[in-house]
């Protein structure tokens, strides 16, 4: 009967150990990131939000000459 507390509390303390040591990969941008902390996570299919003030138009003219560069579309 006594036990059951002491348990509890050093379960407790390994779960806030664990998850309060752990590292996050969600503090790296993916440019700091490697193929084995992509792999398998759901990350490689994110896009990167773009801010709300960088929504709108741009103006482009006909027949000129464009090149997109680094284009993000979802599967």
């Amino acid at each position: 009967m006594r036990l059951r507390p002491i348990l509890a509390a050093v379960l407790a303390l390994c779960l806030i150990l664990t998850t309060a040591c752990g590292g996050s990969i969600k503090g790296k941008t993916r440019a700091e990131l490697n193929y084995a902390e992509i792999h398998n996570t759901g990350l490689a299919n994110d896009c990167f939000e773009l801010p709300e003030s960088a929504r709108g138009t741009i103006p482009l003219e006909a027949g000129g000459s464009y090149k997109l560069v680094s284009v993000c579309m979802h599967p």
